[in-house]
């Protein structure tokens, strides 16, 4: 078992052989040793207990300078006092800031003990720290309201900052809309699954996740990150949820997860349904909110990182497309609405009925009102531009055979992995 490192005050330490009470001054510089590794602090604040009667004395100190024996490399850093200390003659410290570059190309640290003091990490301090895996794991809250430009840049093994799984956790003592991330702060950290507690989070700098190939889930699933005033259309750049793909057929449904997207931009084009009578007609917008479903078009099919539209992006007025964010195994017609699923059938690309059919989180489907609704519905394209309106067309609802991958991609019958057929989920080994 691996032994975290803990912090202990010397004897007699040099810098404050002239006077005990040297380290109760503001700005005062000292150094401390742990096994094979040096620690230097810097005092930023220091305050009195909270009786008269106490004459012991408490601090809040940054962590400027870090120096260890390279022959003994340090791979766990942690106290039971977050990253700080007690002097006898002194009091207790705390840090609550990690100055900039402190870590930086440290690549024998594993892991960071109980920072939950921690308030600031600075520009690059664990940049290239590519064996840096856990941060604070054991704290409930890390506390943390700065991250500075390439905090975490290039960290490639870090997982987990704060106590939940597999999750970096944003959580600061003043709640929501408190915290902020730098530019590039998690760029290239290929490891993290998950981001919690982003409702926490006030800014977030360019390209701060761009890269995070393994990030596929952001807060709760209610996008409590579409509520961050400022997320940069280049924040989440090649992460897996931006990446959108149109199958040959040049069509595709899509259903944004934890944000907003923009396709004012892109190749890809979005469109929202307005049903009238019994017609239906798509028009073109420019931005999907989180939980909105629309129909894509890409003529020939396409693959792109859409950007991220930050702030909190209304609905799209009368659309008919129903959004996915949980697999459905069978999805039945109701009462009040009769279902469509999109498919390359026997009348061609269109939407058919989607009795009992499997629809995938991340895709929509069409709900129609009951009185009216026909048995299928044809794409029409006009232009280049838009999609003028659906046409009825007069046959039956059955669907061809058709093989899709889970990416949308049509397939052949020698595609193996878990592929869709008929709108339901089947693996072909």
């Amino acid at each position: 078992m691996k032994k975290t490192l803990r912090f202990f005050a010397m004897a007699v330490f040099a810098m404050i052989a002239s006077s005990a009470f040297a380290a109760n001054e503001v700005g005062y510089k000292f150094s401390l040793s742990s096994g094979n590794a040096k620690f230097y602090y810097e005092v930023l604040t220091v305050y009195q207990a909270a009786t008269e009667e106490s004459t012991e004395v408490y601090g809040t100190v940054r962590l400027y300078k870090f120096v260890q024996d390279s022959e003994n490399p340090v791979t766990e850093i942690g106290s039971n006092r977050s990253l700080g200390f007690k002097l006898s003659s002194i009091g207790s410290f705390y840090v609550v800031e990690i100055a900039d570059g402190v870590f930086k190309d440290q690549t024998d640290i594993k892991t960071i003990g109980n920072s939950s003091k921690l308030t600031k990490i600075g520009a690059s301090a664990f940049e290239g720290c590519t064996a840096l895996e856990t941060f604070s794991p054991a704290n409930a809250c890390t506390n943390i309201a700065e991250f500075g430009d390439r905090a975490f840049y290039g960290c490639t093994s870090l997982y987990q900052l704060g106590n939940t799984e597999n999750s970096v956790k944003f959580c600061t003592s003043s709640g929501a809309g408190s915290a902020t991330v730098g530019e590039s702060a998690f760029e290239g950290c290929t490891s993290i699954k998950r981001l919690a507690n982003t409702l926490n989070l006030a800014g977030i700098g360019e390209n701060a996740f761009k890269g995070c190939t393994a990030l596929n889930q952001i807060g709760n699933g209610g996008s409590d990150l579409a509520k961050c005033p400022d997320v940069p259309a280049t924040a989440f750049d090649e992460c897996p949820f931006s990446k959108v793909t149109v199958g040959s057929t040049g069509f595709a449904t899509f259903t944004a997860h934890w944000l907003p997207f923009d396709f004012s931009n892109t190749n890809i084009k979005a469109y929202k349904a307005s049903v009238s009578g019994t017609g239906i007609t798509l028009t073109r917008v420019n931005t999907v909110t989180n939980g909105e479903g629309v129909l894509l078009y890409a003529e020939g099919g396409a693959e792109e990182f859409v950007p991220v539209k930050g702030g909190t992006v209304s609905k799209n007025d009368g659309n008919a497309f129903v959004g996915v964010t949980e697999d459905i195994e069978a999805l039945a017609s109701e009462d009040n609405g009769t279902n469509y699923i999109l498919n390359d059938g026997v009348n061609g690309v269109g939407f058919y009925l989607a009795a009992d059919k499997a629809v995938a989180a991340g895709k929509a489907y069409l709900k129609v009102p009951a009185e009216g609704a026909k048995n299928f519905y044809t794409l029409t394209i006009v232009d280049d531009e838009m999609t003028t309106g659906i046409s009825e067309v007069k046959a039956n609802a059955l669907l061809k055979d058709v093989i899709y991958s889970i990416s949308g991609q049509r397939v052949g019958d020698n595609y193996k992995g878990v592929v869709i057929v008929n709108g339901k989920k089947v693996l072909k080994k």
